[in-house]
């Protein structure tokens, strides 16, 4: 299992991540610091209006584990499905993402689990020239709510990150499955 942790400045909301839902209590993957007034949201279900709850003594340490108790009030995002290679099966490994927002930033804590370890490819580089060829987790934040174009911040194993602006259309860079400026 790898985690990771980043956190983005985002002031502004999509609508659909404000929508309350009702709660799921105490469900969650192995090791995970789901509690029992966690509100948990399965993407197979098709939960996607998602209550994303504002903290505002979070005291987080961006340090790649997610033991502050913070995380115990956040949404979980559980149950993704692939859109590659085929779109909208349930994906092959488990992954959650818990996430609330402050005043001035939203903290993204992701659990991504791997049943064979030895298999992860990471590695280290320059920032923003990440190989999309490393295994990679990668948040959009589609701030226009136009579902055309989005922020994208993406990271390793290892941390190396990367971030952008998608939009449709964009010409697509060499060695790249999408198109990031």
């Amino acid at each position: 299992m790898w985690t990771h942790s980043i956190a983005a400045v985002c002031l502004t909301f999509s609508p659909a991540i404000v929508v309350p839902q009702a709660s799921d209590a105490g469900v969650g993957l192995p090791g995970s610091v789901v509690s029992s007034d966690s509100t948990v949201f399965s993407g197979r279900d098709g939960q996607l209006d998602v209550n994303v709850p504002r903290i505002q003594d979070h005291g987080i340490d961006i340090d790649g584990r997610l033991d502050e108790e913070a995380w115990t009030r956040a949404a979980v995002l559980t149950e993704f499905t692939q859109y590659e290679p085929v779109e909208g099966i349930p994906s092959t490994e488990a992954t959650e993402v818990h996430v609330f927002y402050t005043s001035d930033a939203i903290y993204f804590g992701l659990r991504a689990y791997d049943s064979e370890p030895d298999l992860i490819l990471a590695n280290l580089g320059d920032r923003d020239r990440a190989a999309l060829l490393d295994d990679w987790i990668r948040i959009s934040l589609d701030t226009f709510d136009d579902q055309r174009q989005a922020y994208v911040f993406y990271t390793n194993p290892l941390g190396l990150q990367a971030d952008g602006l998608w939009i449709e259309g964009m010409q697509r860079r060499m060695a790249m499955s999408v198109a990031i400026d």
